[in-house]
């Protein structure tokens, strides 16, 4: 039996503002199953990893539950940049839908 593994990375940019100056981020997603994401965002130097539920929501179809968000690796001493940093994420999830899948 052949098992093939397909990999597909989404990577994408997004900028929020800090401090008066807007700091550009990268955001990658890394992994997705039915129930959880995990999203990766990297600055300049640190790097911090979230998970959301988001997928279980939607798969249930709860679409005006909040979704619960967790810092799983890094750290993060600024709760306004991390609310800054949910919020654009999750306009940018809710505005692209869901991941596409990945090409054969």
């Amino acid at each position: 039996m052949l098992n093939i593994l397909v990999f597909c990375v989404v990577e994408w940019l997004f900028k929020i503002l800090f401090d008066r100056k807007y700091i550009t981020l990268k955001a990658r997603l890394v992994y997705l199953s039915d129930q959880v994401e995990r999203i990766v965002v990297m600055g300049r130097n640190r790097s911090i990893t979230l998970q959301s539920n988001r997928p279980m929501l939607e798969n249930k179809g709860l679409k005006n539950k909040r979704i619960h968000w967790k810092i799983i690796e890094g750290t993060l001493h600024n709760i306004r940049v991390l609310q800054s940093i949910i919020q654009t994420l999750e306009r940018h999830l809710k505005n692209n839908g869901p991941v596409p899948p990945p090409a054969p």
